[in-house]
């Protein structure tokens, strides 16, 4: 017995490496597993947006036009306003542009949410009866000459 002491000690040696490993293995497949699983949130998340707009194929178009109110400077109160269907009023109303990085002034403010002419599946934010993406155009236009008076008429800036 004295002699296969050696003899076991080794097979003990042996195995207890060889678990020492396997519970390393292990460590490092739980690792890659949950690093995985956080790649692949931003995926799921993409597909289930994809099914909602799918379901729901408006519900992409309102999204776009709410965090346009809210780029413009809208304050949640009045967009839900215009999703209800309310025209907002106000005398002045200062909106901020975030293709010119720019503000402007607007008066006798008249802000609704319409379909679109052409096609009903596309919403618009009129300000004035004018689409509002139009009207920060003319107004960029405007500022633009009043800024450069060698600007002509004929010469607008294409936007």
């Amino acid at each position: 017995m004295y002699e296969r002491k050696d003899e076991a000690r080794e097979k003990f040696l042996a195995m207890d490496e060889h678990i020492r490993q396997k519970s390393k293995d292990l460590s490092d497949i739980e690792t890659k597993l949950k690093t995985a699983k956080q790649d692949y949130e931003p995926y799921k998340a993409k597909e289930e947006l994809n099914l909602i707009h799918d379901l729901f194929p408006m519900m992409k178009e309102n999204l776009r036009i709410a965090v346009l109110c809210r780029k413009i400077g809208l304050a949640v109160e009045s967009i839900k306003a215009l999703f209800e269907g309310k025209i907002l009023t106000t005398k002045s109303f200062t909106f901020f542009s975030p293709e010119h990085n720019h503000k402007f002034t607007a008066e006798d403010v008249r802000l609704k949410i319409e379909k679109e002419s052409d096609n009903p599946n596309k919403l618009r934010l009129n300000l004035n009866g004018m689409n509002i993406l139009e009207w920060f155009r003319q107004k960029y236009q405007e500022l633009q000459i009043r800024n450069n008076p060698k600007v002509k008429e004929g010469n607008r800036l294409k936007l």
